[in-house]
């Protein structure tokens, strides 16, 4: 692990449901809450900046890309694969 370094990334397919897309910016959270512990283990004095983000291959809802902000998880649409 290299300090400042760590992604935490979701990702969800064009098929995924708005649910499903709620649960992945939830799943970014704990994924970053996992890898910080795992800092404060390692480097014991201070914890690296740790991004999350959630890559879906259909824009979110403004709903969610709200929920996403508040909970600092940074969202990122990508081109659906064939």
């Amino acid at each position: 692990m290299v300090p400042g370094k760590q992604v935490a990334v979701e990702v969800k397919s064009a098929r995924s449901m708005e649910r499903d897309l709620r649960r992945g910016i939830f799943q970014c959270v704990k994924y970053r809450s996992v890898l910080n512990a795992q800092a404060l283990l390692e480097f014991k004095t201070s914890l690296p900046a740790i991004r999350a983000r959630l890559v879906s291959e259909k824009p979110l809802p403004p709903e969610l890309l709200r929920l996403a902000k508040t909970l600092e998880v940074e969202t990122q649409v990508i081109k659906p694969l064939k």
